[in-house]
């Protein structure tokens, strides 16, 4: 060891030399983690923030995003996913209240299929 350095310095060092090594530990150390889930945690956040912040103001967004959002309603999909989903779309009613008259159709049909799980 040089003058001034201590082991955390020379562990640095040798993970930028060998990047491979570190890509492979990551690769191996998963956690068993869903990041589809993880994504659709997180893209479901933003979305009810941004409704919670806009208001009424975010019914033209909503219009663009819901499509997206009721795939995952769908059977092929994992329960916590369905559950995500329908949970969001509530979550932005209750913030965009302009939405309720023209999706709650479309939305009680949802929830009546999504009934059983």
């Amino acid at each position: 060891m040089r003058e001034g350095e201590d082991e955390a310095d020379l562990e640095d060092e040798e993970q930028a030399e060998n990047p491979e090594e570190e890509e492979e530990e990551d690769e191996s150390g998963d956690d068993g983690v869903d990041h589809d889930e993880l994504i659709l945690g997180g893209v479901v956040d933003v979305v009810i923030g941004l409704a919670r912040a806009m208001g009424n103001e975010f019914t033209p967004y909503f219009q663009q995003i819901a499509p997206h959002l009721v795939v995952y309603t769908n059977d092929n999909h994992p329960k916590s996913d369905r559950s995500m989903a329908l949970g969001s779309i509530a979550e932005v009613f209750a913030a965009c209240t302009a939405l309720i008259p023209r999706f709650f159709n479309e939305y009680f049909a949802l929830i009546e299929k999504n009934s059983n799980t």
